[in-house]
C-alpha cells in the first residue's frame, strides 16, 4: 500500500476513474465484464487511492463500499408423512457476490451444474432450474429450483439439518493470532431463512435455542433464530460483516463468530416424533 506521508510515484501500479453524476461519485473499472456499474474488482479495494487531475493537483481519497454484497437463500418446504422433505429454494447473489456467481457460470454446462448443486444441498433431488445469467450484470442473479430429500430416520424419530447448504464448511480462520488487519474487501451479508409446513402425524419434542454472537462494536454479528407455530417452523440464520476491514485485535472475535457459524450449519438438528 502507497504511503501517505512520504509517497513515490512508483508505489501506484493501478488506474481507475472516478466519475461524478448528479452529484454521487462512481469508482469504475472495466477490466471484468462481470463487475455491474459502480463495483471494483476486489483487487482494487485498496482502502484509498492518489487523485489525479487535470489540472495538476492530486489529493487521498478513499476507496469504500457502501452497500452490503448480499448472499441470501430462500427456502419454502414441507415435510410429508413419510418423512421426504419437498420444496423450493431461491439463492439471491448481488454486487460483488454476483460478480462471482456470474463468473463461475461462463461455462455453465446444465447437468452437471445440477450435480454440484444437489451435493450442495445434502445429495438432495434438483429438478425445474432457473437462472437469470443472461439478464445485466446491474441485477442480482438468482437461481430457483425444486428439490426433494428424504430425512435420516432411527425407530420413531425423523432427523433434519435444516441448514441445506452452508455459506461455509468450515473456518477460514485458523491461526491462534494474528498480527495483521483483517481485511473483507467489502461490506458482506450472508442471510440463510427456511419455512417448514409439518405434516400433522409428526410432534416436535424440542426446538434448539436461539443464539446471538457479536464483536463489541456490533459490526460483526451472528444471529440464529427459530420459532414454531401451528406445524410451520421458520429458521432465520444472518452473518453481518458490516466494515470492510478489522483491526488485528479483534482477530480473536471474528474467529469465534465463524467458528459458531459453522457449528450451527453443522450440527442443528430438527428432531420430528410420529404421533
Amino acid at each position: 500500500m502507497p504511503n501517505q506521508i512520504y509517497t513515490s510515484f512508483l508505489e501506484f501500479d493501478y488506474l481507475i476513474i472516478k466519475v461524478v453524476i448528479n452529484n454521487t461519485a462512481y469508482f469504475l473499472d472495466a477490466t471484468d465484464k462481470n463487475t455491474s456499474f459502480g463495483i471494483l474488482p476486489f483487487h482494487c479495494l485498496n482502502h484509498y487511492g492518489r487523485l489525479m487531475n487535470y489540472k495538476g493537483k492530486s489529493k487521498w481519497i478513499n476507496i469504500t463500499t457502501n452497500e452490503p454484497s448480499i448472499k441470501q437463500i430462500n427456502i419454502l418446504a414441507s415435510i410429508d408423512e413419510n418423512g421426504l422433505l419437498k420444496g423450493r429454494a431461491r439463492e439471491m447473489n448481488t454486487l460483488h457476490f454476483n460478480r462471482i456467481k456470474r463468473t463461475e457460470l461462463e461455462d455453465f454446462d446444465k447437468n452437471n451444474y445440477i450435480s454440484s448443486l444437489e451435493k450442495e444441498y445434502r445429495n438432495s433431488k434438483i429438478s425445474a432450474l432457473i437462472i437469470n445469467q443472461e439478464s445485466s450484470n446491474e441485477v442480482p442473479l438468482i437461481e430457483e429450483f425444486e428439490f426433494e430429500l428424504p430425512l435420516e430416520i432411527q425407530e420413531n424419530l425423523y432427523f433434519l439439518n435444516p441448514f441445506l447448504k452452508s455459506f461455509f464448511s468450515d473456518n477460514p480462520f485458523k491461526l491462534k493470532k494474528r498480527n495483521y488487519p483483517i481485511n473483507f474487501g467489502y461490506k458482506h451479508n450472508y442471510i440463510y431463512q427456511i419455512t417448514l409446513k409439518i405434516d400433522p402425524s409428526f410432534k416436535l419434542p424440542k426446538l434448539p435455542e436461539n443464539k446471538t454472537f457479536r464483536i463489541g462494536d456490533r459490526t460483526a454479528e451472528l444471529n440464529f433464530l427459530i420459532s414454531e407455530n401451528k406445524n410451520l417452523i421458520n429458521i432465520r440464520l444472518s452473518l453481518t460483516i458490516d466494515r470492510e476491514e478489522f483491526a488485528s485485535e479483534q482477530y480473536t472475535g471474528i474467529k469465534d463468530i465463524f467458528n459458531e457459524l459453522v457449528f450451527i450449519q453443522n450440527n442443528t438438528q430438527v428432531i420430528l416424533e410420529k404421533k
